[in-house]
Formats: C-alpha cells, sequence, structure tokens
C-alpha cells in the first residue's frame, strides 16, 4: 500500500490511527494530529515528505530520530510511542503537545520569566538526554514545543547524535541550521554536549533579544561571525535585563569548547540562581518578539519599557517637572 502525503490525507484511516488535521511541515516530515483509534488517544504522527522517503539515508535518519526519542523518558522531552511502516512509508508515532512551538510563542511576545522558566526546562531535558549518551546537534524554536501548561519539550532529533553507534552524516559535511550551530559543527568536527550548550545559549539569546546572535542574513557573513564575532551584549538591546545573564550567556556561547559550561548542570545552576534574583519588575517585563532574522539591532520596542507614554525617558520627565516647579516659584515670586 502507498500511502500519498498531501490535503486529502485528512481524514483516512492509516493502520488504527485516523489523520485529523495537519500540524506543521518542516525539510524532513509532515506532522499530523491523529487519534489512536486502538488505544483511544490523540497522538502526532511525524511522516518522511514524499521527496525523502524514497532515500535511503534519510530513512536511515528518520529511525535513528525516533530511536532517540524513544530512548529517553522526561517531562522536557516529547515522547516517542513507537515506529512504524505502511508500505514504502514510514512514520514516527509521538505524544500529541497541546500548545505551539517556542518560534511562535516568541514571536507572539514572552516575559523574561517565561523565558528563564523554558531555556531550564530545555536544559533539564537536555541534561537527560547527554545522561544517556545523545546529543540532539539542533536545538532551536522551531524543535521545542510549549504545552498550554507552560512546559517546554524539546523534539525532532533527526540529526542525533548517538554515543556507540554508526554516524549517518558524511565525515565533513555539515548538517543543521547555521545561525544556532556552535564554531566546531561549522568546522565538521564531532558534536558534543557542550555543542548542544552553544545552542542552548542561542536560543535564550533569541528569547531575550527577539534575534539570533550570530545571524548576519547570509550563510557566509553569519558563519563568519559565529567563527570571529562576539554577540551585541544584552543591554544594548535592554537596559533593564539582569547583568548576570550576559556573562552566562558570554560562556554558553564561548568560541572554545573547554571554556563554554561543561555540563548542562552548570548552567542550568546559574539560570536557577538569576531566577531567584528576579525582581518583581523584571519578571513580567514584555521582551521583543522573534524577528525573521538578519542583524542583530537594538530594540525600541523594549526600550520603550522604560518611558513614559510620551516618549520622555524618566530623567527627561522628572527634570521637565523639575523646571516646571521652578516656573511656577518664580512666578508666585513676581506677583507679591
Amino acid at each position: 500500500m502507498m500511502v500519498s502525503m498531501d490535503s486529502a490525507m485528512t481524514g483516512q484511516v492509516i493502520s488504527h490511527f485516523r489523520l485529523l488535521d495537519k500540524l506543521g511541515e518542516g525539510g524532513m516530515g509532515e506532522v499530523y494530529r491523529a487519534e489512536d483509534t486502538l488505544l483511544r488517544r490523540i497522538v502526532a504522527l511525524k511522516f518522511l515528505t514524499s521527496s525523502n522517503a524514497s532515500e535511503r539515508s534519510m530513512q536511515a535518519r528518520f529511525l535513528r530520530e525516533a530511536q532517540a526519542g524513544a530512548g529517553l523518558d522526561h517531562p522536557n522531552i516529547c515522547p516517542v510511542y513507537g515506529f512504524e511502516q505502511i508500505g514504502e512509508r514510514s512514520f514516527i508515532v509521538m505524544a500529541f503537545v497541546d500548545g505551539a512551538p517556542l518560534s511562535r510563542r516568541m514571536h507572539e511576545g514572552i516575559t523574561l520569566r517565561e523565558a528563564v522558566e523554558w531555556t531550564i526546562g530545555i536544559g533539564e531535558g537536555l541534561k537527560h538526554a547527554h545522561d544517556y549518551g545523545i546529543v540532539h546537534r539542533d536545538i532551536k524554536a522551531a524543535n521545542i514545543l510549549i504545552s498550554k501548561s507552560g512546559i517546554p519539550r524539546i523534539t525532532d532529533f533527526g540529526l542525533a547524535k548517538i554515543q556507540d553507534r554508526s554516524r549517518l552524516t558524511v565525515p565533513g559535511s555539515v548538517m543543521g541550521t547555521i545561525s544556532c550551530m556552535a564554531p566546531e559543527q561549522l568546522m565538521a568536527e564531532d558534536a558534543d554536549r557542550r555543542t548542544d550548550i552553544w545552542a542552548w545559549g542561542v536560543l535564550f539569546y533569541e528569547m531575550l533579544t527577539g534575534c539570533r546572535p550570530f545571524d548576519r542574513g547570509s550563510v557566509e557573513k553569519t558563519m563568519r561571525a559565529i567563527l570571529s564575532e562576539q554577540a551585541p551584549p544584552l543591554n544594548s538591546f535592554e537596559p533593564l535585563l539582569p547583568s548576570d545573564l550576559n556573562w552566562m550567556l558570554q560562556k554558553a556561547m564561548s568560541k572554545s569548547r573547554s571554556e563554554r559550561y561543561q555540563h548542562a548542570d552548570d548552567f542550568i545552576t546559574d539560570l536557577r540562581v538569576a531566577r531567584k534574583r528576579l525582581k518583581p519588575e523584571h519578571e513580567n517585563l514584555a521582551l521583543r518578539p522573534a524577528s525573521s532574522g538578519g542583524a542583530p539591532t537594538r530594540s525600541k520596542t523594549l526600550r520603550s519599557a522604560s518611558r513614559l507614554p510620551g516618549g520622555l525617558g524618566w530623567p527627561m520627565a522628572i527634570t521637565a517637572v523639575l523646571l516646571f516647579g521652578v516656573l511656577v516659584a518664580l512666578f508666585v515670586y513676581m506677583l507679591r
């Protein structure tokens, strides 16, 4: 039986799964919300796209994704229930997360408290994967799902490196999202847990500022920035962001792996300390919505948080009030 992947799939029954609607599509697969008619639950089914289904390398990577996810059991990782094949088409059976990708939540706008909480949760999931010898290698906003209860879940282990397994990527090749890659990935070196820590730091930076720190609009410029430039400091976007977040990000995104956080636990510990230090006025600070890319620029949206509705900063407003008071006093004095 050859399964056709198009809009007509909705409503069809494949094995014991009834496809309800299409949730999304990426370069590798298409995801549908489905009803498991046997176990009577809602799940998510991920199919290889038609263009990838005939390639053996993509089939092997797809199976590797299912194996990586199936071997992990953690609240911050999307569970994999199974892997099935109908005719020439394979699909992964996953938990359905009732929520939205982090990329969409960032576009809509999030708070500082949410950014810190979700970054900690993502780190907890990465720590669990690393403990089992799995390096994700493609941590980015599109691969994080945020449930309606606010729990982040890592998904899409299609590029994962699994300890003691044969490699699927060709030595010297570069695969993944360029603007999220660590320097060693660009140099086609072996990835390890510190490679994920870099991408994790890039994602946190993007949450705080609305843009990726090394995205320069073109592949060549972005790669050059990753290898030789420093990320603009957070206070160039928003002075109200806590300063300790800046040095934490600098450490997470150090060009040298030996100078980064060596374990996810270390970054998580610092994030938790930063969370405790957040002042009430900082927790609800509205962060800049995620942009579509390009070089980082200072955010007028964020700066407005420290301005009055009329556009005057607080120092200028206070000065204006004092001058007005002096003028009133002089006027009263002259009337006498």
